[in-house]
């Protein structure tokens, strides 16, 4: 069946981006990805709009081309801080009527906010409220593929969330995630040696790191335009 969106999606440009002076302020724990994205909510989607911010577009890409996805058209997927399910709209709406996609997708956010923005779109089939730092409220062995855009900033405990996303990955699912260049080279947090740590224990391995990209190119702060990501994908083994 054709799932129906209720929205908008694109990045239209505007005369004039948008200012979120709060992102550069907020404190990176999950607390404050709480508090910003509860108050942000209502006009996220056209702040990063006017912001023309190509990282959900882009994870989706090396999810379906790059780590194979594409092959598999009815996969269950978990969408990791999913915010208002710009990822969703990337993965679901920018498929060909001839070649359309029926992923499952459940997604989670710390935000209960942004999460009641997401179901007015109506593209996930489960939305529920979560911490990455603990446990993820989902069985072993349940999706097909895992993706994170713009949310790794906020983790404190990457030990924990990497061994929850091989836990609830099947055997030979994805893991395709956003982080920023400078946190994931100076392996702030332990973000790079938990990732290989799980690699040297034969838990997953990396397929796919992308050269820096833009982030956020057209945010009106320059701390913030100037910040580039890699998209990474591992494989679950």
């Amino acid at each position: 069946t054709s799932r129906q969106f209720c929205g908008t999606t694109g990045f239209e440009s505007r005369e004039k981006p948008l200012s979120m002076p709060k992102l550069g302020q907020t404190q990176e724990t999950g607390e404050g990805a709480k508090d910003l994205y509860d108050q942000w909510a209502s006009g996220y989607d056209e702040t990063l709009k006017s912001w023309k911010y190509p990282a959900p577009s882009r994870a989706a890409q090396v999810l379906k081309d790059t780590m194979g996805l594409k092959k598999k058209p009815d996969a269950n997927i978990l969408d990791l801080g999913c915010g208002t399910g710009l990822v969703a709209e990337a993965l679901l709406l920018q498929d060909d009527a001839s070649d359309a996609m029926e992923y499952k997708m459940v997604g989670v956010d710390i935000s209960p906010g942004i999460l009641d923005v997401a179901k007015t779109k109506g593209l996930y089939d489960r939305l529920l409220t979560a911490n990455m730092d603990e446990r993820l409220p989902f069985e072993s062995s349940s999706f097909d593929a895992a993706v994170c855009v713009g949310v790794l900033t906020y983790v404190q405990q990457f030990d924990v969330l990497n061994s929850e996303v091989v836990r609830v990955l099947k055997k030979g699912g994805v893991f395709v995630f956003t982080h920023r260049t400078n946190l994931w080279d100076d392996d702030i947090r332990g973000v790079q040696t938990e990732a290989k740590a799980l690699q040297e224990n034969g838990m997953w391995k990396m397929e796919y790191q992308s050269p820096a990209e833009d982030y956020m190119p057209e945010n009106p702060d320059g701390n913030q335009s100037e910040k580039k990501i890699y998209i990474l994908g591992f494989r679950a083994s």
